[in-house]
């Protein structure tokens, strides 16, 4: 398999800052003028078939740009649905999880929080009769008290 490869970084977030064509099993890559604390993230746009896995290191430098949503939507949808799906096959970190779901917590857009939640929805069946679950719940609570409070329980004109 032949697989696109982009790159996008803090100074770039809505552009490749590089492109490659992944022709074997692994390659490195080097990216030209990122600070250690600045992020790098594969597939800018989410438009790649694939799956990103992420270190925890690099998903610690990706985490202010979605909280304060600098990353795009459509990257900061990618990054928690590859991270959720990852641990549904038992190769990323629920910890992980759990530390990428709190970045959401000032989230504004539509698309990202239905598959947030459709994901949230798929960890509260798994945990639901688990000595961790009220905590979970008060986690979830958190997570969407901003949300709500924005949106209220109220109808609005119009």
């Amino acid at each position: 398999w032949m697989v696109p490869v982009s790159i996008s970084t803090t100074k770039s977030p809505s552009t490749a800052v590089k492109t490659l064509l992944l022709d074997q099993k692994e390659t490195t890559i080097t990216i030209d003028n990122v600070t250690p604390d600045e992020w790098v993230k594969l597939n800018p746009g989410t438009v790649g078939f694939y799956r990103t896995q992420y270190s925890s290191e690099m998903l610690d430098r990706l985490l202010p740009a979605i909280k304060d949503q600098s990353l795009p939507p459509r990257d900061r949808l990618g990054i928690q649905n590859d991270l959720f799906a990852l641990a549904k096959s038992g190769v990323a970190s629920t910890v992980d999880i759990l530390r990428v779901m709190e970045a959401f917590v000032n989230e504004s857009n539509y698309t990202v929080w239905m598959d947030l939640s459709a994901n949230i929805a798929s960890l509260n069946t798994l945990l639901s009769g688990t000595d961790c679950y009220p905590n979970f719940k008060l986690f979830v609570q958190d997570l969407f008290s901003i949300v709500g409070e924005r949106l209220g329980w109220e109808p609005k004109d119009g």
